[in-house]
């Protein structure tokens, strides 16, 4: 009897579902993501199946041990099977189920499985690339903030390399020029390197050759598109490829009216970025798109998904010492899941057993050299950032008495209130008050009203550095317990939803800091309780005994002689 299984993949846990020919469900269970623990469940279906997996984040480790261990894979591909077994009710046990049936009647509509070792390693050199224009972009905002003109057409040849070496600057752009051409230093002997072990992986290939034949297509962009596409007798015309590179325009037609909209983004990201570098490069030469190091963790986290090693589900920070020294382990071909267990330190030793699950992945070589690339650069980064963080509070060090009251702020770290007071300055008096702090920061709600009625409110887009800083601190406020932050962003999140309690948090932390700049003075917090403190209290009263009594109890109401009037509930069961 053949058995279909379907499987709701997430990070930490899955929902597995199985069910018999006849489309009776023979099990449903929540496990975690463990290797073991899904071939301990496949290995108690009695007769043989096949497996449906949704191709969401981090489908591929369990691919590979799936496959690995004999079973008949099936891919779905996530939108198309919305569009078929859309539910009115959703559940992880749905979904699961939903796989189930679907493969069973052969209706899933399935995604394409590629060879992943080169791809990765394609689609690693595409992210080093991206990483060094955004520095090499730097660079040129340096140069054109100090009014210089660029001598050679290439900044980074040998004659625009000598050039930006022997150039006089003051002291502190030329400490920034300096560490931003030893980080294009850096990514470039990494692409180098990347690029050799992609040479001796596709060198054999007689396609590329064709493809480099097509103007602004380079070697490395054709091995990239070959890659991704993969086997190209999947696609029975060119429009059919078009479509699924997300190259094609959407179409809404009714009514004998035809629109079309923008190109629909579905496909590999990969592959459109190479398209758009190669008809950039025909046209009029264009770089890629900017990353930065939030970029490259994101990158390590996406790598070792992808290997199976699920560290981000036991340890709260991936780059943390523990989680490093695994990761260094790993990249020094050390595979044992209780050898590097034992490595953790500290409260995550209470997880041994958790992290020898976590780490029980397939990692493998070109896992290992995207990796060790990653922290390369992580750690270069690290030493970059420390450096420009001594110099920059030795600059700061004038008004170093108003970054630590702007630190009394609920939620305001050390870093983040350097960059207040960089970014608004500490001279308030060039604001008449608060609200023209916050109006020039673009953190208030906007004013867009016309005959009478108002429309969208939304922010403006101002200063992106306090911006940046001021989002992360209302996310720290938020969190922060018995406090007046946390009282509004919960006021504000009842009725308007995370983001905008947010941003109206921001907006307060703003408006704190143009006072305490203003009037050198600590942060007053309000206390938690200031909503209820302004509350009418009969009204409140009067709400709870309600519910009380819709739960069947009989409640008396006793004034307090306490010196502040409150209301003491006897409840009477």
């Amino acid at each position: 009897m053949m058995h279909s299984v379907g499987i709701d993949l997430h990070r930490s846990r899955s929902h597995v579902a199985v069910i018999d020919d006849r489309g009776d469900v023979l099990l449903s269970r929540r496990i975690i993501n463990d290797p073991e623990t899904f071939l301990t469940l496949l290995a108690e279906i009695e007769g043989e199946c096949r497996v449906a997996l949704e191709a969401t984040y981090g489908w591929e480790w369990l691919a590979d041990v799936l496959q690995d261990a004999g079973y008949e894979l099936h891919l779905a591909h996530p939108l198309r099977t919305k569009a078929i077994a859309s539910a009115r009710v959703k559940t992880d046990a749905v979904d699961a189920k939903t796989l189930a049936h679907l493969l069973r009647t052969d209706l899933l509509p399935e995604a394409y499985i590629a060879p992943r070792e080169l791809r990765d390693l394609l689609r690693h050199r595409v992210a080093l690339t991206r990483m060094r224009a955004a520095l090499k972009n730097r660079v040129g905002a340096i140069l054109a903030k100090h009014g210089i003109a660029r001598p050679y057409s290439d900044m980074f040849g040998p004659g625009g390399t000598r050039f930006l070496a022997e150039l006089e600057l003051h002291e502190a752009p030329r400490r920034r020029l300096d560490s931003t051409l030893a980080l294009i230093g850096d990514f470039t002997r990494e692409i180098e390197q990347t690029t050799r072990e992609i040479e001796t992986r596709a060198k054999h290939d007689p396609y590329v050759e064709v493809l480099c034949q097509i103007r602004g297509v380079g070697r490395y962009i054709a091995m990239l598109v070959i890659a991704e596409v993969g086997d190209i007798s999947r696609f029975t015309t060119a429009r059919r490829l078009c479509a699924w590179s997300g190259m094609t325009p959407t179409v809404r037609s009714s009514d004998m009216r035809t629109r079309l909209g923008h190109i629909s983004h579905q496909g590999s990201p990969a592959l459109r970025w190479a398209l758009v570098e190669a008809a950039q490069h025909a046209a009029t030469g264009g770089g890629p798109l900017r990353r930065e190091r939030a970029s490259e963790a994101n990158q390590l986290q996406k790598t070792l998904e992808d290997a199976g090693i699920k560290l981000s589900s036991v340890a709260t920070d991936v780059l943390g010492v523990s989680c490093r020294l695994m990761l260094d382990a790993l990249v020094s071909d050390t595979r044992d899941p209780e050898v590097l267990a034992e490595l953790a330190k500290g409260t995550l030793r209470k997880k041994i057993p958790a992290l020898e699950r976590a780490l029980a992945g397939e990692f493998k070589p070109h896992h290992t050299l995207i990796v060790s690339h990653i922290l390369a650069h992580l750690d270069y980064l690290d030493e970059a950032i420390a450096t420009l963080s001594v110099e920059v509070e030795r600059r700061l060090t004038p008004f170093a008495h108003k970054a630590e009251l702007l630190s009394t702020i609920t939620g305001v770290a050390e870093r983040n209130s350097q960059v207040i007071l960089a970014e608004l300055g500490p001279d308030m008096s060039r604001f008449p008050s608060d609200r023209h702090a916050a109006s020039w920061v673009a953190i208030c709600a906007g004013n867009d009203e016309s005959a009478g009625k108002r429309r969208s409110g939304k922010t403006r887009r101002g200063n992106p550095y306090l911006r940046a800083a001021l989002i992360e601190s209302a996310h720290a406020a938020a969190r922060s317990k018995n406090t007046y932050l946390r009282a509004q962003y919960e006021q504000v999140k009842r009725r308007r939803g995370h983001k905008k309690a947010i941003v109206a948090v921001a907006h307060s932390i703003l408006i704190a800091a143009y006072h305490i700049l203003n009037d050198e003075v600590p942060y007053q917090d309000l206390g938690g309780d200031y909503f209820t403190r302004r509350a009418d209290p009969d009204r409140i009263a009067k709400r709870l005994v309600a519910q009380l009594e819709r739960l069947g109890h009989t409640v008396t109401l006793e004034t307090s002689t306490a010196e502040v009037a409150r209301c003491s509930l006897s409840v009477i069961f």
